[in-house]
């Protein structure tokens, strides 16, 4: 058995209980027809029930199979979503560096072993990064990277994570979105669209 299975049967479960809530609310929900092979552009692809489905997401809770899972008001995030960072040795051994939550932020240990090596901060990569400037695209993807519109700036575990990379290396970057908003697909040319190109 797949140990995403769990994951899967709670989505599904979630998400049926919005539906019947959107219905009981007396929304006639009829299917829309969407045909991504004559239309490839995303922004045709809206169904007009989606914002209040969601509403309805995050207003509804499931003591699900994997745990008790509930979303926070102003984002589409779980309320005890936790990623673990590990760091991996030479060695193949794995320890736990840091973790991230979109509540308490990015929490990492002081000293890491990098690389195998012996234990000290970022600063040890043997590749010096201080002063340099880097353009980094990135695409929206909650809880990953997110855009906070009242503060015209991104935000997210991966923004986060970022920002203690390059505050230990000292350099700079400037985050851009991707243009097309993709995450990359060849096209029948041979090239790449999206975050690949």
């Amino acid at each position: 058995r797949n140990r995403f299975d769990t994951h899967y049967t709670d989505a599904v479960i979630m998400y049926s209980l919005a539906l019947q809530d959107l219905r009981n609310s007396g929304v006639d929900i009829v299917p829309t027809f969407l045909d991504i092979v004559k239309d490839h552009d995303p922004k045709n692809f809206k169904w007009t029930l989606g914002k209040k489905l969601l509403n309805i997401l995050k207003s509804r809770n499931l003591n699900g199979l994997t745990r008790f899972i509930e979303f926070t008001n102003n984002t589409n995030v779980p309320k005890d979503l936790e990623f673990s960072i590990y760091n991996v040795n030479y060695e193949n051994k794995n320890s736990k560096i840091g973790s991230w939550n979109p509540y308490r932020g990015l929490d990492m240990k002081k000293e890491v072993e990098w690389f195998g090596r012996k234990k000290g901060h970022l600063y040890d990569l043997p590749q010096k990064l201080t002063g340099r400037k880097f353009r980094v695209v990135t695409i929206i993807s909650p809880p990953f990277v997110m855009r906070n519109v009242r503060k015209m700036q991104f935000e997210g575990f991966l923004i986060e994570l970022l920002d203690e990379i390059a505050e230990e290396l000292e350099f700079e970057y400037e985050l851009y979105l991707v243009e097309d908003g993709m995450w990359g697909n060849k096209k029948p040319n041979g090239e790449w669209n999206g975050l690949i190109n």
